[in-house]
């Protein structure tokens, strides 16, 4: 997952508070365990979690890790009906403007 970060010029490892990926022996989405594991890690409830992602897999992991979801279209793309999102964003601007400032 580190790798991946080299690929963002502003965005480093301090800028998160748990990283997992499935080089960390979780099974790939749309398996739950890995938002089970994010949620665990950070101490947080479930049930005022996020999960964010660009593709179905990302929803329906975020489904059955009984946390609430958010598509993100980038502006281009159909969002998927099943598994449905709770929520539907076109931006990341858009997604943290209705987010709440903790």
């Amino acid at each position: 997952m580190l790798r991946a970060l080299k690929n963002f010029s502003s965005v480093v490892e301090a800028d998160f508070q748990a990283i997992l990926c499935r080089d960390d022996g979780f099974d790939p989405k749309p398996s739950p365990h890995g938002v089970r594991e994010a949620v665990r890690q950070l101490g947080a409830d479930p049930r005022e979690t996020l999960m964010v992602g660009d593709h179905w897999l990302d929803v329906s992991a975020g489904n059955r890790a009984g946390v609430r979801t958010a598509y993100l279209t980038n502006g281009s793309g159909t969002p998927p009906t099943d598994p449905a999102p709770d929520f539907i964003f076109s931006s990341i601007k858009e997604l943290a403007n209705c987010l709440p400032i903790v």
